[in-house]
């Protein structure tokens, strides 16, 4: 029984002394080691961390397109989203753009309402451009104004079976029938058949010096004034023009 005693107390006191001899190694080498000691030149401790403040991050370039009117960004209203296109409205030189985050809020909302679906009605809106920092960028985080405006009416487009240059400049004819002679919608076309069909017509005398427009169309031979009108809505512009009319023999 004293043998085997003798024998554990013998091979306890062995592993101790291998424990310390370890343990005595590594407090030695450690102070000058390369793998945890303060040669591995991370700059940041001890902890053998290369961390993103010893890499030389880079700037972004930054270019904008189309869309960018020097202090904002813009479109018209189409009834579709208008997303801030990628590469053509706005561009990170060098980032792949599904890196680049973009959320849209209205112009004055909180915060917490931003979201990446694009915005579609007429108004005013906060554009935010996200890209995370990694280690070879810095992180971007800026926030532009977006506008999405009404659309806007081309230019009327008149049928020059009646309306041309009769010397006098260019003015509306109709000859005289003995009856109301109405400038129709196949005079004049504003925009689409849609918008046409939202047009108002009145007439007045050339030489009326009042404001008094009636919708009711002339009949006798003379110079008139007719007024074209197409009335604003919630996304789409106003149209008001006048054109000479002349009733002649």
């Amino acid at each position: 029984m004293k043998a085997v005693t003798k024998k554990t107390t013998c091979i306890i006191a062995i592993i101790l002394a291998f424990c310390l001899l370890v343990a005595g190694l590594y407090l030695l080498v450690w102070p000058n080691g390369s793998i945890f000691g303060k040669n591995n030149n991370n700059n940041n401790g001890d902890d053998g961390i290369i961390k993103p403040s010893n890499i030389d991050l880079k700037e972004y370039s930054i270019e904008m397109g189309k869309a960018w009117k020097g202090d904002h960004f813009e479109y018209s209203y189409t009834g579709k989203k208008l997303p801030i296109i990628g590469n053509t409205d706005f561009k990170l030189v060098g980032v792949a753009w599904n890196n680049v985050w973009v959320y849209y809020k209205q112009k004055g909302a909180d915060d917490s309402t931003y979201t990446t679906e694009a915005p579609t009605n007429v108004g005013e809106y906060i554009v935010k451009v996200f890209v995370q920092k990694t280690s070879d960028y810095q992180e971007f985080n800026k926030t532009y104004d977006y506008v999405i405006t009404k659309q806007s009416i081309p230019a009327a487009v008149l049928n020059r079976d009646v309306y041309y240059d009769d010397g006098d400049g260019l003015c509306f004819h109709k000859t005289y029938t003995g009856k109301r002679l109405a400038i129709t919608k196949d005079d004049i076309k504003v925009g689409s058949d849609e918008i046409t069909k939202t047009m108002k017509i009145s007439y007045r005398k050339a030489t009326a010096t009042n404001g008094d427009y009636t919708t009711t169309a002339p009949k006798a031979v003379g110079v008139y004034e007719v007024k074209v009108v197409v009335p604003e809505t919630e996304t789409r512009n106003g149209f008001t023009a006048t054109y000479i009319y002349k009733i002649v023999e």
